[in-house]
């Protein structure tokens, strides 16, 4: 366990929006499959290492099929207080590790999809760090600091949204509309859709906690 550093955690979101996972086997050292999204893990043939939840979206036969092919399975009531998805996030943070992936959280059930975007902020540790991928969009959260982007045709539109009430000093230098010691507060369009006009582009803060969104108009394969 001690070699777990970056873990995926797939959901049932819907799977139209759920990219080949299957691409991000080598970077992932050990992946967990959150009621249905247990399924999704074994339809790309990848190591199911711990599968958890109510499995109340799958049929019996599937759940069965769960059972015999994780490592590990923790099955909890349907009626509890937490989630699937945070009991999920839950056991990734018991590990020492360094990042968790989701797939599988976006798209569907907007009040599921909303949660998802507070599960970022409940669950930001500044040494662990969050995203969230699908076909159209990748998600992740910084604390203040110099960050550089890279081109990424997949994602072009970028967008920065504060997480705290204010962002302080955000500077985006390298892109299309840039910025300078801008105040950017929760709720502004300022820093939406904007995108690179170089290789490489720098983004900064002062103080706050901010969401960066990496966006396509199309769906990725």
């Amino acid at each position: 366990m001690n070699d777990i550093k970056r873990i995926a955690i797939v959901a049932g979101g819907p799977d139209t929006l759920i990219p080949n996972i299957g691409h991000f086997n080598k970077e992932i050292d050990y992946w967990i499959g959150c009621d249905r999204g247990a399924l999704t893990i074994l339809k790309h043939q990848l190591p199911l290492n711990l599968a958890i939840g109510d499995f109340d979206s799958v049929t019996e036969r599937e759940c069965e099929q769960i059972r015999s092919c994780a490592d590990r399975t923790k099955m909890y009531p349907v009626e509890k207080d937490y989630s699937d998805l945070e009991l999920a996030i839950e056991a990734a943070y018991a590990l020492n590790i360094e990042e968790v992936i989701l797939f599988g959280v976006t798209g569907g059930r907007l009040d599921h999809e909303l949660f998802v975007i507070f599960i970022l902020e409940k669950y930001f540790i500044e040494d662990i760090k969050i995203r969230v991928i699908d076909r159209q969009n990748e998600i992740s959260v910084y604390l203040p600091g110099r960050y550089r982007l890279e081109q990424d045709d997949r994602y072009p539109k970028l967008s920065f949204l504060p997480m705290s009430e204010v962002v302080h000093k955000l500077n985006l230098e390298g892109f299309y509309y840039p910025l300078t010691n801008a105040d950017v507060k929760r709720g502004d369009s300022l820093t939406l859709s904007n995108h690179l006009i170089s290789q490489y582009g720098y983004f900064s803060f002062d103080n706050g906690i901010l969401i960066l969104i990496k966006s396509s108009e199309q769906l990725n394969d």
